[in-house]
């Protein structure tokens, strides 16, 4: 299994695998390998509409200081790929 994970995800590698062991237990999925890529976040500034990639998750605009941004990418948790045998 190929899991795209968000830098901004609420989402925890460590729960995701933690779940995985108990939901799949007993399965035909119940040996699968989990591998994660984490995906980079881009955002955009809501004052100077510049996009950036937060540092930190601190959205703060490196252009002109602003708080609000709308997230673009990044956020997500998402299953790219499985493969079955």
């Amino acid at each position: 299994m190929h899991i795209l994970l968000g830098e901004l995800s609420d989402a925890d590698e460590q729960a995701i695998r933690s779940s995985w062991d108990v939901a799949a237990k007993g399965s035909i999925a119940e040996n699968a390998s989990l591998k994660f890529q984490i995906t980079l976040a881009e955002v955009q500034c809501m004052t100077c509409f510049e996009t950036y990639q937060p540092k930190d998750r601190k959205l703060t605009c490196p252009y002109c200081r602003g708080v609000g941004a709308k997230i673009l990418s990044g956020e997500g948790c998402i299953l790219a790929s499985a493969e079955m045998e």
